[in-house]
């Protein structure tokens, strides 16, 4: 039971350190539009960031759905390369 709830909260550590690079590129991004930076790597860093701020998100407040998520496309993954 400890080792789970450890895994748990060690997930919980690096989906909250990985949402600060993602949370600085979207405040980058939106230095752009404030200058009138407005092309094509603008709206990519932007979904890109905000792609990443959701997935974190989703781990930190409901951390077993993900899991399951996850296990399952890799069991999937599985039967598909046999």
């Amino acid at each position: 039971m400890g080792l789970a709830r450890s895994s748990q909260l060690q997930g919980r550590v690096a989906a909250v350190v990985a949402l600060l690079p993602a949370v600085l590129i979207m405040l980058h991004v939106y230095t752009w539009f404030a200058i009138g930076v407005v092309k094509t790597p603008t709206f990519v860093l932007l979904f890109l960031s905000l792609t990443c701020i959701s997935i974190n998100t989703w781990a930190i407040a409901h951390t077993p759905s993900l899991v399951y998520l996850i296990r399952s496309l890799f069991g999937a993954l599985k039967k598909v390369r046999v």
